[in-house]
């Protein structure tokens, strides 16, 4: 009776994971929340001589910083839904019954 209540507690556990990890992956991306900030990058510049300022901005250091900070919780959801995967099948091969033939012999 113990094995089951454990195998179905981490497969209700696991799934939970798997569900919020998801959930907040879909906040983030849709832009009703913003992901944690990890990062403050500055702006990527060349040098051209024939611009006013003698540089030119490619990409500002806002864009950088969104795009690591995006990718940074995207890895880390990425590493929580494996985490709910892992702890689901532990709970399903607890939950699977363990057949053993005895004699029974490979051709």
């Amino acid at each position: 009776m113990s094995e089951k209540f454990t195998a179905y507690f981490l497969l209700i556990a696991g799934i939970i994971v798997i569900v919020l990890s998801s959930f907040q992956i879909y906040r983030v991306f849709t832009g009703r929340v913003r992901p944690f900030s990890l990062f403050r990058l500055s702006g990527l510049t060349i040098q051209i001589p024939q611009a006013p300022s003698g540089q030119m901005e490619l990409l500002r250091g806002s864009d950088l910083t969104a795009i690591a900070d995006l990718s940074a919780y995207y890895f880390l959801m990425s590493f929580f839904l494996n985490v709910g995967f892992k702890v689901s099948s532990l709970g399903i091969q607890l939950l699977r019954p363990i057949v053993v033939k005895p004699g029974a012999t490979e051709p």
